[in-house]
């Protein structure tokens, strides 16, 4: 039995913990997904009642599919959530493991969600203003800024295979790796309009 879930069976919804039933919506997961971004990240276990009996959940790789392609097309912007299925508790369970979000505020259906205690609410006017000052607060960091003349073809091709590799075995992006580099440079925040950031540079140059 997996005894980190079985942890987090046993302690209290907060606001890094999250529990959701079989017939939780994808909306509803989505907004507490987009509370826990907004805060200190956390753990999200789908497929559990409101008694903390191990439901589980039917085609459980379908539903992680459909939750990958719901965040994919609804909160903004695209965090860096990590979807698998466990079944370490002798069900399936559907287990989202949300990092703080570094692109603050994030947003589901172009509201704001926050998560306090075990409760996920729609942000205060003030509350997403501080969200936002935050957020610029950081958008002068080094390793964000464009690195002119770096260019794609100057990235190390079999660095970015095994980052995808990697990516993909740790379920990062759900079932949906994408398929070329460009598309992962901009999935991971390396790709910004067009340019390659100094991340880029640092971890996928050739030289």
């Amino acid at each position: 039995m997996n005894s980190h879930l079985t942890q987090l069976l046993a302690k209290r919804e907060s606001e890094t913990l999250a529990r959701e039933g079989p017939r939780a919506s994808l909306e509803a997961i989505g907004q507490i997904l987009c509370g826990m971004l907004n805060q200190q990240g956390g753990v999200l276990l789908w497929g559990i009642t409101e008694d903390r009996k191990v439901a589980g959940l039917p085609d459980p790789d379908t539903r992680a599919a459909e939750l990958t392609a719901f965040l994919a097309s609804h909160l903004r912007p695209r965090p860096l959530v990590s979807i698998s299925v466990d079944r370490g508790l002798g069900r399936p369970l559907v287990v989202v493991d949300v990092p703080p979000g570094s692109d603050k505020p994030y947003s589901v259906g172009r509201e704001i969600w926050i998560r306090i205690g075990a409760q996920t609410l729609g942000a205060t006017a003030d509350g997403a203003a501080e969200l936002v000052e935050r957020s610029a607060a950081r958008l002068g960091r080094w390793e964000r800024e464009p690195m002119p003349g770096f260019a794609l073809s100057a990235c190390d091709a079999e660095e970015l295979r095994l980052a995808r590799a990697e990516i993909a075995g740790a379920g990062r992006f759900g079932a949906s790796v994408p398929e070329t580099d460009e598309n992962l440079l901009r999935y991971l925040y390396l790709l910004r309009a067009g340019q390659l950031t100094n991340a880029a540079v640092v971890l996928f140059a050739r030289q």
